[in-house]
């Protein structure tokens, strides 16, 4: 069964271009003023014991906390040394959290979708021939070099997600 070239050309594309854009996570929350009573148990639940970076409204630093407490109109921010802080929640513009390991999950599932795709791409460049034997040395070793080569994008992925960690960023205000 052969594929026509014109949709060889279209899987082509849309698997480059997903494979592109699978390449990393930031999951955003926008936190509107009149839902905030509502899902306070939930946030204040998923930042227990975290460390977070709160970015404020005028200020274009970032202050580093950890054991956090929202609460209707403030966020108590416990300092190094064991004070309490309070900072009015109309001066949050957004809280951000990082989770290593979600991010290694992450990158990995990346890593993998990018090496199928490529896989997938180099199967459709050459129109499904993949023995390099009854094609001749130039058709079917591409997808052998597609496998070999991707090989490692899934390590890499999880090495980098790891690193960088995936973002979770909660959003009260806009700037």
């Amino acid at each position: 069964m052969s594929i026509s070239k014109v949709w060889r050309k279209t899987y082509f594309y849309l698997i480059l271009i997903f494979s592109i854009l699978s390449g990393g996570c930031i999951h955003s929350r926008h936190i509107l003023n009149d839902s905030l009573t509502e899902e306070l148990d939930q946030i204040n639940e998923e930042l227990a014991g975290k460390t977070v970076q709160i970015a404020l409204l005028g200020d274009s630093k970032k202050l580093t906390a950890e054991n956090i407490y929202l609460s209707a109109d403030s966020v108590y921010v416990e300092t190094k040394t064991n004070e309490n802080d309070r900072i009015a929640i109309s001066d949050v513009h957004r809280i951000i959290t990082k989770n290593h390991g979600r991010g290694a999950v992450e990158g990995f599932a990346g890593g993998l979708l990018t090496w199928g795709g490529l896989v997938g791409v180099s199967i459709l460049a050459i129109g499904g021939k993949a023995d390099p034997v009854e094609d001749g040395p130039g058709e079917g070793i591409l997808v052998y070099y597609a496998i070999l080569g991707g090989a490692p994008l899934p390590i890499l992925g999880t090495i980098i997600g790891a690193a960088t960690g995936s973002k979770k960023i909660y959003v009260f205000n806009k700037k």
